[in-house]
């Protein structure tokens, strides 16, 4: 946390945060307009990003800073779209919750950076997409039709 701190306040301080990643979203969008249906496949970025950048900063850009136009770069608009439905799906029910709001929050994140490119964090985003998603079939096992008018009633 310590090391990152001067990373983090570095990054604050920069006049133009969106530096270099604006010409990296426009550099993504060409390559979605370029196949938007069925993308350039998944985890081939770093190798097909280089013939539509518009700018060289002497590094390799291995994503693009932005996980939604990466996914749809990769695997296509539908592809994003399906994680787009898997995060508004599951928004409501985190937040209801609280303790999984951090899902919420790595959806957006991935606005600005590539966290479901890290093995760790996507694991644990899925685990607790599992466990918000089972709360109510547990809620629900709760309870048995046990009377004859079909009352629900508590289990004994």
């Amino acid at each position: 946390m310590v090391a990152g701190a001067g990373t983090l306040a570095g990054r604050f301080a920069e006049k133009d945060p969106w530096r270099y990643r604006r010409e990296m979203a426009a550099s993504t969008v060409a390559m979605i307009a370029e196949h938007p249906w069925r993308g350039f496949g998944l985890g081939t970025y770093a190798n097909v990003y280089p013939a539509y950048a518009t700018f060289d900063i002497g590094g390799v850009v291995e994503h693009a800073h932005n996980q939604w136009l990466e996914w749809a770069a990769e695997g296509g608009i539908p592809f994003a779209l399906a994680w787009l439905a898997l995060a508004l799906g599951v928004s409501g029910p985190a937040v209801r919750s609280v303790w999984a709001i951090g899902i919420v929050a790595a959806f957006l994140h991935a606005l600005v950076d590539y966290p479901f490119a890290r093995f760790g964090l996507t694991a644990w985003n899925f685990m607790l997409l599992g466990a918000v998603s089972s709360a109510p079939v547990r809620e629900e096992k709760r309870w048995v039709h046990s009377t004859r008018d079909g009352e629900k009633r508590p289990r004994d």
